[in-house]
């Protein structure tokens, strides 16, 4: 069991380099267009990444998600709804923001979906 849990330790830090370290500097880059600090968000600016890859990850699953403007759509909205309900985010353009980070993952979808199994 221990190999088990370092085998996917290790394959889901492998994959923050594909996942929640675009995730991180998108976000970072939109604060920084809006002139908003990240110590201004009610989360950690790390956790707040992490647990948007964590939506994302969700999302991906279908598996005609890169193609599917509409599961993109529904991806797009409830991702938007977390930036601005929860991260309150409402002045850094978050649906712009959630426009990209969506397509950030359909363009990496396979990345996102082994982010999902190696978390779970």
């Amino acid at each position: 069991m221990e190999e088990r849990e370092a085998a996917r330790q290790e394959t889901a830090a492998g994959l923050s380099h594909f996942t929640i370290q675009p995730v991180r500097s998108l976000l970072e880059a939109m604060l920084q267009e809006a002139g908003l600090e990240a110590g201004n968000l009610p989360v950690d600016l790390d956790q707040a990444a992490n647990d948007i890859v964590l939506h994302l990850a969700s999302a991906v699953r279908p598996p005609h998600f890169a193609e599917n403007p509409d599961v993109q759509r529904r991806a797009r909205r409830r991702l938007l709804k977390y930036l601005e309900d929860d991260l309150q985010l409402v002045d850094a353009d978050p649906v712009h923001l959630a426009t990209q980070l969506v397509d950030l993952a359909a363009r990496r979808v396979e990345d996102f979906r082994r982010w999902s199994a190696a978390s779970s």
